[in-house]
């Protein structure tokens, strides 16, 4: 569902910016690239105005429901990515790979002393 929606939030947002984009502005925008106000532009010569305002009207509206539709989901969400993973899988991987630094410095001098017999000799005088 968060999937659809987003979807649906992506395209209004990349229409939205295109009718703004295509709205005439008092400095001219591209709305200049239909030919301005002249009559010969594909709405006509006011046909343009009132189409491009209300379709970014409504697209805007749109794209405020699915923000308001995909805030409200995420914040009500009562799953976790954790959930899927198999029960014992998060304890057994914690408790491999969280060792006491006592244990680990005992564990690295009795295989430092196996492996060097001067050293065993050494300590034990």
């Amino acid at each position: 569902m968060i999937t659809l929606i987003s979807i649906i939030h992506i395209i209004m947002a990349v229409i939205l910016i295109i009718l703004v984009l295509l709205q005439d502005s008092k400095g001219g925008a591209m709305g200049m690239l239909s030919g301005g106000s002249s009559g010969s532009s594909v709405f006509g010569s006011t046909g343009a105005g009132n189409f491009l305002v209300s379709a970014t009207r409504w697209v805007a509206i749109f794209f405020a429901a699915t923000s308001i539709s995909l805030a409200y989901i995420t914040t009500h969400k009562t799953d976790s990515v954790l959930d899927q993973l198999p029960a014992g899988a998060v304890s057994e991987s914690l408790e491999n790979s969280l060792t006491p630094v006592e244990k680990a410095e005992n564990q690295e001098n009795t295989k430092a002393n196996a492996d060097d017999p001067a050293s065993t000799t050494e300590q034990q005088k």
